[in-house]
């Protein structure tokens, strides 16, 4: 194995680990058995435990986001709330298949002296810009066209700044927790109802203003 894949290992082994025992209560010596290398021969690659834990953070946040785009390009050339529906569904899915991450949500609602000895703060708060500009972008695409720039804008930053309230509710209830499985179809159903009421009632919106475009047309033939 080169660096690289050793590297990849390891951090693979220690998410699991940290998944299961939590970050307190895996050692070096623990990654180091699981990944059959010696413990020693872990500090070639990294400083300590909270080395590994920060670098299995990042590859998971990296991950989601591009598991996400990945998702959201695939649905590029549809309207923005089947965008939105996409990533809603997609991402407790996500979030719950980060190990790492579940446990710093854990330790950042149940002990915030000890989220911040962790010292992944900026890691987090990186994610959750990215996901803030994420929900900015697809609500200024839906808006554009009923607000001038500076409202669009405005509007937009709030409805990021909602969509995120609610999701870190959400967050605590599914990965703090563990009741994702119980109200993964409540979740589900729930995204369902109000993205297809949205993208009705445009619709409805869309019909009616063709209807009258028609009657205008109409009526300048004659």
């Amino acid at each position: 194995m080169n660096n690289d894949q050793v590297t990849e290992s390891v951090l693979a082994v220690a998410e699991k680990l940290f998944g299961h025992y939590g970050i307190e209560k895996t050692s070096m010596d623990d990654i180091a058995k699981a990944a059959h290398k010696s413990k020693r021969s872990l500090y070639n690659y990294f400083t300590g435990k909270e080395d590994i834990f920060r670098k299995v953070l990042i590859r998971e946040m990296d991950d989601i986001r591009d598991k996400a785009n990945e998702i959201l390009d695939k649905n590029i050339r549809k309207r923005p709330c089947s965008l939105l529906k996409a990533y809603l569904l997609l991402r407790p899915e996500l979030i719950r298949g980060a190990l790492a991450f579940c446990q710093v949500l854990k330790t950042k609602f149940q002990d915030d002296m000890a989220y911040q000895l962790l010292n992944v703060n900026e890691i987090v708060q990186e994610f959750n810009h990215w996901e803030h500009s994420l929900f900015q972008r697809i609500c200024e695409v839906h808006v554009r066209n009923e607000f001038n720039e500076c409202e669009s804008a405005n509007f937009a930053l709030a409805y990021a700044d909602m969509m995120q309230m609610a999701l870190q509710g959400m967050n605590y209830a599914f990965f703090v927790e563990d009741k994702y499985e119980q109200y993964k179809v409540s979740y589900t159903h729930l995204v369902n109802v109000i993205i297809d009421s949205v993208e009705n009632k445009l619709d409805s919106k869309k019909e009616k203003i063709g209807v009258m475009l028609l009657k205008i047309n109409r009526k300048s033939k004659k």
